[in-house]
């Protein structure tokens, strides 16, 4: 059983469990991806206007 979005548990096939969880962390990995070069901008900024530059709160891969 699986509680979905909508706080109903329902049953889940192993392949269906497995599609999911393939599914989820390839979007944590996407994360992990976009997040690697603004965190290299945030060491570069030299000042608080270069920092304030960096985008940081939308290309998200959940966007």
């Amino acid at each position: 059983m699986f509680k979905f979005a909508d706080e109903v548990p329902r049953a889940m096939s192993n392949q269906d469990m497995s599609t999911s969880i393939v599914a989820a962390l390839a979007n944590v990995q996407a994360c992990f991806d976009y997040e690697a070069p603004l965190l290299a901008a945030v060491d570069a900024a030299e000042d608080e206007a270069a920092l304030n530059a960096i985008k940081i709160e939308t290309g998200w891969p959940c966007e």
